[in-house]
């Protein structure tokens, strides 16, 4: 498998989202898709400094990292965009809307399950390591059980019929 990693520097366009809890950034943001990992990279790193990890730049490096990481794993599709995504936002504060978003809460459900909801973790704490592992055994669950994930993935919304 080849893989191409390049970059358009005149077409880079970088949208801040407006100011929301959920700091959400489309995956149609043009500087989301993988030619512009070297970019997103770089600009990482220079903002680095004053806004550590809590940047667009980084999300869009670690949605690309991450899923590259869990596609070797074993991880396919959105089940591995899904785990990229939610990796990205557990590490930023931001949310990539690529995959499902039902991955992504999943991710995050099971991250912050035993810890408060703070993105200035440290990834080489013992904790955080045991909490990935957990996600990461979560989603192969569902991987080898497409009933399990249905279940797990479903609305938990009641539809109720208007009477006519």
């Amino acid at each position: 498998m080849i893989l191409w990693i390049g970059i358009v520097s005149e077409d880079i366009i970088t949208r801040q989202p407006k100011i929301s809890p959920t700091k959400s950034v489309s995956g149609y943001s043009p500087s989301y898709y993988p030619m512009y990992f070297i970019s997103n990279l770089i600009a990482m790193d220079e903002k680095l400094k004053d806004k550590g990890y809590k940047t667009v730049e980084a999300l869009y490096t670690y949605v690309e990292l991450a899923t590259k990481a869990a596609y070797r794993l074993g991880l396919e599709g959105n089940l591995g965009m899904g785990f990229g995504c939610g990796y990205g936002h557990v590490r930023t504060g931001w949310i990539a809307e690529k995959g499902l978003e039902e991955e992504r809460l999943k991710f995050a459900e099971i991250f912050f399950e035993n810890r408060s909801k703070d993105y200035g973790w440290d990834f080489h704490w013992t904790s955080v390591k045991k909490d990935f592992k957990n996600v990461f055994d979560q989603f192969i669950v569902w991987k080898n059980n497409p009933e399990i994930y249905m279940k797990d993935s479903s609305s938990k919304s009641t539809i109720k019929p208007f009477i006519v």
